[in-house]
């Protein structure tokens, strides 16, 4: 996004950002793109809510799935 001088001010700004320059261009899987709005989502809750609650195993999977994203992030990067 910044190759394409694009600024965001907010979080909510980078996600739409995200979808919209990333996802729906075809430049990463929109598997990805789902991921990233539940990391949104979750950031959220983590830094909102009273009592944030995560479960072991959904934060182990999420853990592998960060890994494959920045992978991916990474070879975009390269691309550009």
């Amino acid at each position: 996004m910044i190759s394409k001088e694009l600024k965001a001010i907010t979080h909510a700004g980078v996600k739409i950002s995200f979808n919209k320059e990333l996802v729906k261009t075809g430049m990463i899987n929109a598997s990805y793109g789902k991921f990233f709005n539940k990391l949104f989502v979750n950031r959220f809750e983590a830094d909102y809510e009273d009592m944030p609650n995560f479960k072991e195993e959904e934060v182990g999977e999420m853990i592998l799935m960060v890994k494959s994203f920045v992978q991916e992030m990474e070879k975009l990067i390269e691309t550009i």
